[in-house]
């Protein structure tokens, strides 16, 4: 379907840009540069040189911008507003009065882009803030999810919520040619980076840096935190550090009971203790053992597996969400009182 609107899309722009070179008798490229005076000089002007009801196509041209606009802004705010209440959730029943006072704070840091030098910062922020910062954000999202997180763990959420796991298609995208096509894309814009002008107008020094500033000011975001997590959480081992701040806290995972139960059986083992200590408790006719006998038909890792496994373990988030780690460990806690 993306592939099919881009096709569409770009038999229905050059159509119209070669409709306007043959009115002009000039060149399809000294039409109209693209960005915003391809949407709204070049493109008015064609539909008002329509032969049927021009007014009809202008306000319908420039009611499809404002839904295209309405429709973008959503995305931006519902990204904003979850991300602030998955780390403040005491903020949730204030989520209306939120959502519109960030609406009312965007509406205001647009409005200089209204007056009569607004072109000029709408270009510049095209030019610096919509391109490599998201190329960045992309870049340091596919490493994370698929390299940090863990691919795996990744294929079981989405099988914990569609029901089947992505397919190798996806699975190479994602590992490999996606960050791949991502870095070249960003190493080329690099080699190939001219200073944004606008018609004849050459930005200034100060001008430049204003749109580099605009870039960083998402990007450096997330250096920083890290540098930030890392030194709160450091504990004099480098590596173990790294490690546990990049361990799935408890809480991690849906929000029902139900959902974390069905995704949490998507990591335990076949052979986990806790399901074979279950299986032997039960006897033939469907009970539990009552008496110390029966109890002791119950599997129970040797002192020396225990101990292997626990003096691997230094991080209580990765005990309590690996079953058989927390086993292992209540066994040993349960000798050390004795």
């Amino acid at each position: 379907m993306d592939t099919f609107t881009s096709f569409y899309g770009g038999l229905v722009i050059f159509s119209i840009l070669g409709f306007m070179a043959h009115e002009r008798g000039v060149a399809v490229n000294q039409v109209a540069s693209s960005g915003s005076g391809l949407a709204f000089i070049a493109y008015p002007e064609a539909v008002a040189r329509m032969p049927q009801v021009p007014p009809l196509w202008s306000c319908l041209f420039f009611f499809m911008l404002m839904v295209l606009g309405i429709d973008s802004m959503f995305t931006t705010l519902e990204t904003i507003i979850t991300a602030f209440m998955d780390e403040m959730p005491r903020f949730r029943k204030w989520k209306l009065h939120m959502t519109i006072g960030l609406c009312v704070v965007l509406f205001l840091l647009g409005l200089p882009m209204t007056c009569n030098g607004g072109q000029y910062l709408l270009t510049l922020l095209n030019e610096y803030a919509a391109g490599l910062s998201l190329l960045f954000i992309s870049l340091f999202e596919v490493i994370v999810i698929c390299w940090v997180y863990g691919f795996r763990r990744f294929f079981r959420d989405i099988k914990s919520m569609l029901g089947a796991e992505p397919n190798y298609y996806w699975r190479i995208c994602w590992m490999g040619l996606t960050p791949i096509t991502i870095l070249f894309v960003i190493i080329f814009s690099c080699v190939q980076y001219e200073a944004p002008t606008y018609g004849k107008y050459n930005y200034t020094t100060g001008g430049i840096a204003l749109g580099w500033l605009s870039l960083m000011a998402s990007v450096i975001c997330i250096p920083i935190y890290m540098i930030f997590r890392f030194c709160r959480s450091y504990d004099g081992n480098i590596l173990k550090t790294l490690k546990r701040i990049n361990t799935s806290t408890d809480d991690w995972g849906p929000a029902l009971e139900e959902d974390k139960e069905k995704r949490r059986r998507l990591d335990v083992p076949d052979d986990d203790p806790e399901d074979v200590s279950e299986d032997n408790s039960t006897n033939s006719s469907g009970s539990s053992p009552s008496n110390v006998s029966d109890r002791s038909s119950i599997i129970v890792p040797e002192k020396e597996q225990i101990e292997a496994i626990t003096d691997t373990v230094y991080d209580d988030s990765i005990a309590r969400s690996n079953p058989a780690v927390n086993y292992a460990l209540r066994l040993k806690s349960l000798e050390s009182t004795f």
